[in-house]
């Protein structure tokens, strides 16, 4: 989804980015995968989280507060990455995780 695609309003627009992140962990564990915090030491715009899935798939996932920006490190970072086939995965809302996680239950992997 992209940024432009969010809502303007309502309670999803007030949560602080740590909100969202602590959802998208609760919820990718609850289907059995696990979701670990990207810290790289040295690197700047890395994701947020390493999302591991039990179909030996692996995201990198990106989440922000409602109305947050990508910095230029992010946008570079991602880049980077797409370039070499690796898409990160932005979400701004619970409503977002829980698509992005829908999309995973029904074996879509590459969203």
């Amino acid at each position: 989804m992209l940024q432009r695609d969010l809502p303007q309003s309502g309670i999803e627009n007030k949560m602080r980015e740590v909100v969202i992140r602590d959802y998208l962990v609760e919820q990718v564990i609850l289907r059995d995968g696990l979701c670990e915090l990207h810290i790289a030491p040295g690197q700047r715009g890395v994701p947020d989280c390493i999302v591991t899935w039990s179909c030996r798939h692996i995201d990198f996932v990106e989440t922000k507060t409602l109305g947050g920006v990508l910095s230029s490190a992010q946008k570079r970072d991602h880049a980077r990455r797409l370039k070499r086939g690796i898409r990160v995965h932005v979400l701004w809302t619970k409503t977002q995780v829980d698509e992005y996680v829908r999309l995973h239950d029904h074996g879509i992997d590459r969203i």
